[in-house]
């Protein structure tokens, strides 16, 4: 038995490293490293043979890892509360002179369009009525 696990040892420590490696034992008793078993070969667990050993203690703490790249852009989020009502802006320009009644005459009324409605009557010269529009 001796014998077997010096073997073992000799092969763990000699063979190169393989990404895949597996302990076989021949018929004969000879114990060899190799990517896969032969079929007249059995396959050795290390772990029953105690080979490996009771788990370390943690390591130390690695350094950050640098920054990953910038993620894509997410969906848009939805409408926030309105704000409340701002201050008051400056006064604007003073606006252009407006028509000017010539003396005697009746005011003009227009519409929203600018057309001409007709005229305004003092209604005292119409006993009975607040205003007339004549058109």
């Amino acid at each position: 038995m001796k014998r077997i696990l010096l073997a073992i040892l000799a092969t763990l420590i000699l063979a190169p490293a393989a990404e895949a490696s597996y302990l076989c034992a021949s018929p004969s008793g000879a114990v060899k490293l190799r990517a896969e078993c032969r079929k007249s070969e059995t396959q050795i667990d290390p772990d029953e043979l105690g080979f490996r050993g009771s788990k370390g203690d943690p390591g130390e703490k690695g350094d950050t890892g640098d920054q990953g790249p910038i993620g894509l852009q997410g969906v848009e989020g939805p409408q926030g509360a309105t704000g409340g009502q701002g201050p008051a802006g400056p006064a604007g320009p003073q606006g252009a002179p407006g028509a000017q009644l010539l003396a005697n005459s009746k005011p003009m009324v227009f519409d929203a369009n600018d057309e001409f409605i007709g005229l305004l009557m003092n209604p005292s010269e119409f006993p009975g009525s607040k205003m007339l529009l004549l058109m």
